[in-house]
């Protein structure tokens, strides 16, 4: 049988929160959630100080996806107390930056200062860099014809007042 749950784990210790989803058939398999902060915490904390409790269980994944959306909102986000990153209902591939969502949290849209820039760019330099010594897979590979083809569209021009100009074969080609 499976189980189409929405689970809460709170930190014992400070009272943080995360609400998530899970589908599984076996309800103690021992899942503590997928997001970054709430696996960071755990790995910070101990899974000891952290209690999951099962909130509800619903029919099927649809209504699951839903429960969460309402639970997980910009309010929940919002909160100093949670764990979650992202807007419940379509898992964290739709990442959604929490400060994005707090207008006066003084983050939202932060721009990194030139020496910020500098030393994040000093990071990932030479040796430091994790492609360091790491031969390119694309080094002298030539497309064939036939992929150019395929990727190959068509440039019409226009003036500005709409009348046809030509059409050209590449940007280039009608820049000319």
């Amino acid at each position: 049988m499976k189980y189409y749950g929405i689970y809460k784990i709170t930190n014992l210790l400070n009272g943080k929160m995360y609400i998530g989803k899970h589908i599984t058939s076996d309800i103690d398999d021992g899942y503590m959630g997928s997001g970054l902060l709430i696996h960071r915490a755990i790995e910070k904390y101990g899974i000891e100080n952290f209690r999951k409790e099962w909130i509800t269980f619903c029919e099927d994944e649809e209504e699951m996806n839903y429960v969460e959306r309402m639970l997980v909102d910009e309010t929940w986000l919002d909160r100093s107390d949670t764990y979650n990153l992202a807007l419940g209902g379509d898992g964290g591939w739709t990442y959604i930056n929490k400060h994005d969502l707090c207008p006066h949290s003084g983050m939202k849209n932060m721009k990194h200062t030139e020496e910020a820039k500098r030393k994040i760019s000093e990071t990932h330099r030479g040796e430091k860099n994790g492609m360091f010594g790491v031969p390119s897979p694309f080094k002298g590979r030539k497309h064939s014809e036939k992929t150019k083809a395929k990727y190959k569209v068509a440039v019409v021009a226009e003036t500005l007042d709409g009348k046809y100009v030509g059409t050209y074969s590449s940007m280039r080609e009608a820049a000319t």
